[in-house]
């Protein structure tokens, strides 16, 4: 199918403190994670209804290794990826999710 990615801005703040995280544990870890996250969104591209469903049509799919949790919804022209968050933090609301323009 191979559908355009979009990150909101949550999203973005997610993968952005993540990869800090990462990065001042370990050298290049940041990056290892960066490559994980791009090969989990080739994937969601590639297949849009893959992970699992939530509520109001968001979907949850993981990140190998890591143990992130991408939301994302998938919409007919593209997916949009709405938070990148680890399963010890709090779950986004999908209020949250889709509130944010």
């Amino acid at each position: 199918m191979n559908l355009p990615v979009v990150f909101r801005g949550l999203a973005l703040a997610d993968v952005e403190a993540a990869f800090d995280y990462y990065e001042a544990k370990l050298s290049g870890l940041g990056s290892r994670f960066a490559e994980e996250l791009h090969r989990t969104v080739m994937r969601l591209s590639d297949h849009p209804e893959s992970g699992v469903a939530a509520r109001h049509g968001v979907r949850v799919t993981h990140i190998p290794v890591f143990w992130y949790r991408v939301f994302f919804l998938p919409e007919p022209e593209r997916v949009v990826v709405l938070a990148v968050r680890h399963p010890a933090k709090r779950p986004p609301r999908v209020a949250e999710l889709l509130g944010e323009g």
